[in-house]
């Protein structure tokens, strides 16, 4: 099943409170999860579906949204960043973008020669 038939007429809502929820058109189904701090962003991306908090974690689903495969703390990466707020993911050719507040651009892409599919991030100048 590709991913627009799994998700087809599915609306993802982030808040403030944290709760990410599912809507199928405008009928309320239910919380995909309460992550406790600001939903910032969200994002299609490699096979399923990002999650950006406030407080530089990104949560990636898969695409049928039954569980979290992998979570990212951008704090945890090799490199200086200017700020944990994300503002934005896209998702493009294998690779997702991380932008922050103030100005980190940030390349992760998945790699997949290993068991356990590790995410290799790198800072974009």
């Amino acid at each position: 099943m590709d991913k627009d038939h799994a998700l087809k007429h599915l609306i993802l809502t982030g808040h403030k409170d944290g709760q990410v929820l599912i809507w199928r058109l405008s009928q309320y189904i239910g919380v995909i999860d309460d992550y406790k701090c600001e939903v910032t962003a969200m994002s299609f991306c490699f096979e399923g579906v990002a999650f950006a908090t406030i407080d530089g974690k990104i949560y990636i689903w898969d695409i049928y949204l039954l569980k979290n495969n992998k979570i990212i703390d951008i704090n945890l990466l090799p490199f200086k960043i200017l700020s944990e707020h994300i503002v934005s993911l896209d998702f493009n050719k294998r690779k997702l973008i991380i932008l922050t507040m103030n100005g980190d651009v940030i390349e992760t892409k998945l790699n997949e020669q290993t068991a356990n599919q590790t995410i290799k991030a790198q800072r974009i100048n």
